[in-house]
């Protein structure tokens, strides 16, 4: 799904980012995989464009989990985009009972976004997502994405393929099959491409997104 060339290069718009003094003073979002206490918890923040770092956490449970997430959105700003699959729920559960304006990314959610081409259509949010990463990494578009030299990431990020359906619609190969195939589950790819779906996911005020800008041109439609 995603050229290899163009994650090392979103890997060198990070290193020119650093070289310029480039910090994480505050944050606009954060995308979070949370894994099993045996697995491993990944928070991937989000300065604009840029993704300054990772945070991984191994071997914690969802209360944990929370606390890091909390403690970074308190000192940082931001929100979290939490995946709210198994797991995941207890971190969105504990975060919204104190008040932190978490966003629960369901990966095999109904999404009625389509490509930028308006034509085609996604299997699921998470096809979507990743597919909308895709586009914004995409050097035809001048891309502004800066994606940190983090151990594994671009591994992750390479890795998924992809097919056309019958119906018109991008479906991403599934996360076990990848796990499977590669050895290891892409938790540091999905808490990037998380984050980077905050303009899709988060609530509308005056017809737009909360967040960063007005959106990125190749998500079209209703989430």
């Amino acid at each position: 799904m995603i050229p290899l060339e163009w994650v090392e290069a979103a890997v060198e718009r990070w290193h020119a980012w650093k070289d310029a003094g480039g910090a994480m003073d505050r944050i606009d979002a954060v995308g979070v995989d949370v894994g099993l206490t045996t697995a491993l918890t990944v928070l991937a923040p989000r300065v604009g464009d840029v993704v300054p770092e990772l945070r991984e956490h191994a071997r914690q449970d969802t209360m944990q989990t929370a606390g890091h997430v909390k403690a970074l959105v308190d000192a940082r700003g931001g929100r979290p985009i939490v995946d709210v699959i198994g797991i995941g729920a207890g971190v969105v559960h504990r975060l919204r009972e104190q008040k932190v304006p978490v966003i629960a990314f369901a990966a095999g959610a109904k999404t009625d976004l389509k490509d930028k081409s308006g034509e085609l259509g996604f299997a699921n949010l998470r096809a979507a997502a990743w597919w909308g990463l895709r586009d914004r990494l995409d050097p035809a578009g001048k891309p502004t994405v800066a994606l940190p030299p983090a151990d594994g990431l671009i591994g992750d990020l390479t890795a998924p393929g992809w097919v056309m359906t019958s119906t018109g619609k991008i479906q991403i190969e599934e996360k076990a099959e990848v796990a499977k195939r590669i050895g290891r589950s892409t938790d540091r790819g999905d808490a990037v491409v998380m984050v980077f779906a905050l303009e899709i996911l988060a609530p509308r005020v005056s017809g737009t997104p909360v967040g960063i800008g007005a959106g990125p041109s190749f998500w079209h439609g209703d989430r």
